[in-house]
């Protein structure tokens, strides 16, 4: 068995991304240590030749889908990131240390009730 070489993306299936600039890769390769078959998509910027290695368990998912919700998926993460830093989300509002400690808790255990139902 050989490693896949990022590199030399000859071997692999172009598609189209439905995004201007972005070119798709995609092959179903064999995960040795998960002991499973993974669909690896290599998303390439074609103006700056950067690219992201993306994958899946499930291999009868399209390519493009798979492209479609890890880019959903950064908005959101980077949307919430954007939220803490410049809405103050980050800072606690407490005045005193033991004040964290009770309002992590209370976080906490409020978290556990809700899986519980």
């Amino acid at each position: 068995m050989t490693a896949i070489q990022w590199t030399d993306l000859s071997r692999v299936v172009q598609i189209a991304s439905g995004d201007e600039g972005i070119v798709l890769y995609t092959q179903v390769v064999n995960y040795v240590q998960g002991k499973c078959n993974v669909r690896v998509v290599v998303a390439v910027e074609t103006s700056t030749n950067r690219s992201a290695v993306l994958f899946s368990p499930d291999i009868d998912l399209a390519a493009a889908r798979l492209y479609r919700y890890y880019k959903a998926r950064f908005q959101i993460e980077f949307l919430f990131r954007d939220a803490k830093q410049f809405t103050g989300l980050t800072d606690g509002q407490a005045r005193f240390p033991c004040q964290y400690e009770l309002a992590s808790g209370d976080f906490c255990q409020t978290g556990s009730a809700t899986r519980r139902l």
